[in-house]
């Protein structure tokens, strides 16, 4: 889906891209506060979040496809399987 609505993700050209899921949590606020994500394309007072990264999809070398979740947990895609690799 979102390879089809957004053009997610835009490999670079040597294959490799980082996709970030953050945590929306109240939605959208002012950016009056520092260290919020800011969306230039909302064309309002609020159009930032606070900075709670959730989780990561990475395809690095070797086309190697990571699943990074920020508690301590990662994953990898081996023969189209999420495998365990570090973490609790």
């Amino acid at each position: 889906m979102l390879k089809k609505d957004y053009g997610i993700p835009k490999p670079a050209s040597y294959g490799s891209f980082t996709v970030n899921f953050w945590d929306f949590g109240e939605g959208y606020k002012k950016e009056e506060k520092y260290d919020r994500r800011c969306f230039d394309d909302i064309k309002n007072n609020e159009k930032c979040i606070d900075k709670k990264l959730l989780f990561s999809v990475k395809r690095i070398k070797y086309n190697q496809v990571l699943f990074i979740i920020y508690n301590g947990r990662n994953y990898r895609l081996e023969n189209n399987k999420i495998v365990k690799t570090t973490g609790k």
